[in-house]
């Protein structure tokens, strides 16, 4: 068989990623409407106008587009905590603030991403409790909490103490009030932002002497 020419190849690759997009925006719509376990390959299909064929051809499984989604998604948190981590003019309890709303706001809009998070039973206070493939994107938005931490530390506005460890405490306190946003959000869907960023604050605070 003769090789493909790199014109064609650049036709395939192209394709491939108009159907990889087609069928992540299709896999967000049908899990947000029915959610992970109810959600059929076919609807996903459909939904993207694209045959079952073609899904397999891009992802062999219902788990691996959810996979791929999440890592997408979880992209575009990491981009909004890096513009915020990275606004040195902003202080350090108003940046880890912001930072707090935006991870809440990312997961209570996308409340079956949340669900399949916390069903899986992941620490999100250690990354190695997370699949290879979602380390990198796990350690880049804390790494952003860590800058923000350092920030704070050198002003003197947080407690003196390891950044990565205050970076992870916030990790766990992030997944026990989404947890439980999660099962009582149908009688109060309002996103516990206040309450955790005050939660927070008062544990990093430096005593004043």
């Amino acid at each position: 068989m003769p090789p493909v020419s790199k014109k064609k190849q650049k036709v395939r690759d192209a394709r491939a990623e108009m159907y990889r997009d087609l069928l992540l925006k299709a896999g967000e719509a049908v899990f947000s409407r029915v959610g992970y376990a109810k959600a059929r390959l076919q609807d996903i299909a459909s939904e993207a106008g694209l045959s079952l064929t073609t899904f397999y051809a891009t992802f062999p499984s219902k788990k691996d587009l959810f996979t791929a989604l999440g890592q997408a998604r979880h992209e575009e948190l990491v981009a909004e905590l890096r513009s915020i981590a990275g606004n040195e003019s902003a202080l350090p309890d108003r940046a880890l603030a912001a930072a707090i709303e935006a991870t809440v706001l990312f997961y209570t809009s996308r409340p079956e991403l949340l669900r399949v998070l916390l069903r899986d039973g992941r620490n999100w206070a250690q990354d190695e409790s997370l699949p290879r493939k979602e380390r990198e994107s796990w350690h880049a938005g804390i790494t952003q909490y860590r800058t923000i931490l350092r920030r704070g530390i050198e002003c003197r506005s947080f407690v003196d103490q390891d950044p990565a460890l205050l970076a992870m405490a916030i990790a766990a306190m992030l997944q026990v009030y989404l947890a439980h946003w999660l099962e009582k959000a149908s009688s109060d869907p309002e996103p516990p932002i206040e309450q955790l960023t005050a939660t927070c604050l008062r544990a990093l605070k430096r005593p004043e002497t």
